[in-house]
């Protein structure tokens, strides 16, 4: 019996040699870019800290979303660069600067804030060609490089996102747009030193747009929003079995009687539910009852999915 078994009934296991499977299949394909991995949002649910000291020896950019992550990585020694995407308060661009994280500035009202700093943090552009999140639009860029000069600030990074890396048409505009806000910057002298635009699937059906960075998100964990890549989930939930009855057939189990079973059945309790974050829902195949409609079968009716 493992110690987890002595001492849980459920548990989650991270499967190190997983993650980096999955991120050497992407870096072969990053057409020699150096890599980001995203480390928001805890991990994707993959536990922020984990991740990042699995990751810690691997020469990577680290994404998170808020200045809140990046802090906490500090604290625990992780020592690699790390970039923030989403807003970060003004007042909190000191810190940003004292634990030498950088920050991203996407609209005119942050690069004066920055500005306004004796010591200010590096800092990212975000151009928005198309997502419609943060950014800068396209016909913004001149005020900001005017600003920019005016400021006598540089970034450090140019990045923008793409919002369908499956769609080629959609992701070839982007892409485009993208180009043109860098020639902007070349142009004025401004050019940054890292440069990044694709994500996990851009990485796959646009390794062109590249540049010297790119962002490995979804992919990392071992999922693809698309059918064809073959990548294996880092992640895995475990329990053990509570209890093991028999039942007869036509009894029905659970809140709302939501099962009925079709013939004598053996069952397994787990002790597992939705505080857990297994989705209540997902008891049987759904009732109105559990935010699902399927044909209107309440807890006496025939299913037409179970019978």
């Amino acid at each position: 019996m493992t110690p987890l078994l002595r001492t849980h009934r459920t548990w989650i296991e991270i499967d190190r040699r997983a993650l980096l499977a999955n991120l050497r299949y992407f870096a072969r394909r990053a057409q020699g870019a150096s890599m980001m991995v995203m480390i928001k949002s805890n991990a994707y649910g993959h536990g922020l800290v984990t991740i990042a000291k699995l990751l810690a020896r691997q020469n990577l950019y680290l994404g998170v979303d808020s200045i809140t992550e990046a802090l906490r990585l500090r604290k625990e020694n992780i020592q690699n660069p790390i970039l923030v995407l989403g807003y970060t308060l003004p007042t909190r661009m000191r810190e940003a600067a004292a634990k030498n994280i950088v920050v991203t500035i996407s609209h005119f009202e942050g690069l004066a804030s920055l500005a306004k700093l004796k010591k200010r943090p590096r800092f990212h552009v975000k151009i928005d060609t198309g997502m419609h999140r943060q950014g800068f639009q396209e016909s913004q860029v001149p005020r900001l490089i005017a600003a920019l000069k005016q400021y006598r600030l540089r970034p450090d990074g140019l990045y923008s996102h793409l919002a369908m890396a499956s769609h080629s048409a959609f992701s070839r505009k982007q892409i485009l747009a993208f180009e043109r806000c860098l020639e902007l910057f070349q142009k004025a002298d401004l050019g940054p030193r890292l440069v990044h635009f694709n994500k996990t699937e851009g990485i796959v059906n646009f390794p062109q747009a590249s540049h010297s960075l790119v962002r490995l998100g979804i992919g990392l964990y071992g999922y693809y929003p698309a059918p064809g890549v073959r990548l294996r989930p880092v992640l895995a939930w475990k329990t053990i079995v509570g209890e093991v009855k028999t039942i007869k057939k036509g009894e029905r189990v659970s809140y709302d009687l939501t099962e009925r079973v079709r013939r004598d059945t053996k069952i397994a309790i787990l002790p597992v539910g939705y505080w857990h974050g297994f989705d209540r829902g997902l008891s049987c195949a759904g009732t109105r009852y559990h935010g699902y409609d399927h044909g209107g079968c309440g807890p006496y009716q025939k299913c037409p999915r179970r019978g």
